[in-house]
């Protein structure tokens, strides 16, 4: 499967019922194949505490977090403060080789929202906004957030055999204009394009109240900070602290700008839990949102950049830029004066010129970029944005990428009629023609 169709990753299902040898062998033969190969297993009733010695010793690399979707409906119904208090434990559990993934829902239990309904009595509408909520406290969380299909869209069902109505199908029909999807798609935009904090940071509690419905916790990863707020209840004026003074913030999820007082605060209203309940603050100019997590994700409602510092334009002295625009000028006009002095040596270049040009073409145009981060390499066009799933050439070599724009190594790919075999630094060394099949 690995070797025929780019498979990176496996969900294994039932891991506490087969010995854990067993598990360590089928990781070191598939690490063989691609050494970048996860497997996540789930080993019923484990979580950040407990995993039935599957984590740490080679056998899993991953364990699904049967306890995150109990302590989100406690989050959703009000206990803030202790649920704080254990992701914040949690967090400091979790390490590269020690990780869980949190779910809200699965096939085999009922749906997080279904559950908040039929078992905790909530309205449909107000299940709405809790699930929106919990996505939030999921996807900002250390881990991996592991996302039951449609729960994006807001289908929910029930663990009722023999009609499992949790196992439906997905409902393509409510893919577009689906506000539930655009929340999800901005929190996971924001989580690749800050990868690092949310995959490795700290995170530290600066205020959980259970009475006021909201929670903010900062995230840290190598001197880098992002300040999630959650809330829970309607909209509110919060007052965040703990940031720098008189520095710039700017809301990821939002686009909004703040700036810290002399006490390091920041007054703003938090959205309700119905259009989302999410502010996460970044501190402007404290490096690039797209290169730290390897994606050039753009997130909606921030300008379409690398940096989100770019979301407004610059404010500087109006007299400032006329003096700019008249040196622009001056030195306009000497770049004419060259142009005119230099035209006959480059027209007597011209022909070369077009040789030149077909010659180095590729390289002089900077489409394409090979970037490594870690012991992944990504393919990178001159927009910034990763190449998926395509055979591309850089500097005469030939690289395939797969659809999260990582180059394939050790193995053989199958693109259109052809077969390619990319070695371990990724580059293609033998190509042949796919036999057709009658």
């Amino acid at each position: 499967w690995m070797k025929n169709f780019g498979i990176d990753y496996y969900r294994v299902d039932t891991v506490k019922h087969v010995d854990v040898a067993t598990w360590q062998a089928l990781k070191n033969s598939v690490t063989d194949v691609n050494p970048d190969f996860k497997m996540i297993g789930e080993y019923s009733g484990a979580g950040a505490s407990f995993h039935g010695g599957t984590l740490g010793n080679g056998a899993m690399d991953s364990d699904l977090d049967f306890d995150f979707n109990d302590w989100a409906t406690e989050f959703v119904q009000g206990k803030i403060e202790s649920v704080e208090g254990k992701m914040s434990g949690r967090n400091a559990l979790l390490n590269n080789t020690y990780l869980t993934g949190q779910f809200l829902s699965s096939h085999d239990e009922d749906g997080f929202k279904y559950k908040l309904i039929k078992e905790k009595g909530m309205s449909e509408e107000a299940a709405n906004a809790a699930a929106l909520v919990a996505a939030t406290l999921q996807i900002t969380a250390k881990g991996q957030p592991v996302i039951y299909y449609g729960e994006e869209l807001g289908q929910t069902g029930a663990n009722n055999y023999p009609y499992q109505t949790n196992r439906y199908d997905f409902d393509w029909d409510h893919v577009k204009d689906n506000p539930v999807l655009a929340h999800y798609k901005k929190l996971l935009a924001i989580r690749n394009a800050n990868v690092e904090i949310f995959a490795r940071g700290s995170r530290t509690t600066i205020e959980a109240n259970d009475k006021k419905g909201y929670d903010v916790f900062k995230r840290s990863y190598k001197g880098e900070d992002l300040y999630t707020l959650i809330n829970t209840a309607s909209t509110q004026e919060v007052v965040l602290k703990g940031l720098v003074a008189g520095a710039t913030y700017i809301d990821l999820y939002s686009g909004r700008e703040y700036v810290a007082d002399s006490k390091g605060e920041v007054k703003l209203t938090a959205p309700a839990a119905a259009e989302g309940g999410t502010v996460i603050l970044k501190k402007k100019g404290s490096g690039s949102s797209a290169s730290d997590g390897g994606s050039s994700s753009s997130v909606p409602g921030t300008t379409p950049s690398s940096d989100p510092a770019a979301a407004e334009p610059s404010k500087e002295d109006p007299k400032k830029e006329d003096s700019k625009k008249d040196d622009s000028k001056k030195e306009d006009s000497k770049k004419d004066d060259s142009k005119k002095d230099d035209s006959k040596k480059d027209d007597s270049k011209k022909d070369d010129s077009k040789k030149d040009h077909k010659k180095d073409g590729k390289k002089k145009s900077g489409k394409k970029t090979l970037v490594t981060k870690g012991k992944t390499k990504y393919l990178v066009g001159k927009d910034g944005k990763v190449i998926s799933n395509k055979v591309v050439t850089v500097k005469g070599k030939k690289y395939i990428t797969d659809a999260k724009g990582r180059v394939i190594t050790n193995k053989w790919v199958k693109r259109g009629n052809k077969k390619y075999y990319c070695d371990k630094s990724g580059k293609v060394t033998k190509i042949k023609k796919s036999s057709k099949k009658k």
